[in-house]
């Protein structure tokens, strides 16, 4: 029980504190009106005074279109060496990005799964052919 008001008294302590530090704090309501949040200044490269976060039924919007997205299927090296080659192993990954201008750099969620494909694109031997599994 005291640990839970510890918690509490520090989270009321650090929500006071906010306005001193110079931090605005928005809410996204979910009463389905929508509004807009303004950013925080910190990407001076692709914000405008126009530029905002719109929020409708409690989830943000996007911001870029998906009309024109870049897709790139890279390769990147890995500390693994499976195949005991000498080599690091690459896995291929694919990259979509809004298409902004040169330089722009915008956010990413990364994800890794080794269940996102990429076999399908290698010719395998048809099943019996020496050193298949069967």
């Amino acid at each position: 029980m005291r640990k839970k008001i510890l918690i509490f008294l520090l989270m009321c302590l650090l929500l006071s504190l906010t306005p001193i530090a110079g931090v605005e704090i928005s809410f996204a309501n979910a009463d389905g009106k929508g509004e807009h949040l303004n950013l925080n200044d910190l990407i001076p490269e692709t914000a405008s005074d126009s530029t905002s976060i719109e929020v409708k039924d409690g989830m943000t919007q996007p911001i870029y279109s998906t009309d024109d997205v870049i897709i790139e299927n890279l390769f990147v090296e890995t500390t693994v060496d499976s195949d005991g080659d000498g080599n690091p192993d690459q896995v291929e990954i694919e990259v979509m990005r809004p298409n902004t201008e040169p330089n722009i750099q915008v956010p990413v969620i990364f994800e890794m799964s080794p269940y996102r494909g990429g076999m399908m694109a290698r010719k395998l031997p048809p099943i019996g052919q020496p050193g298949m599994w069967v």
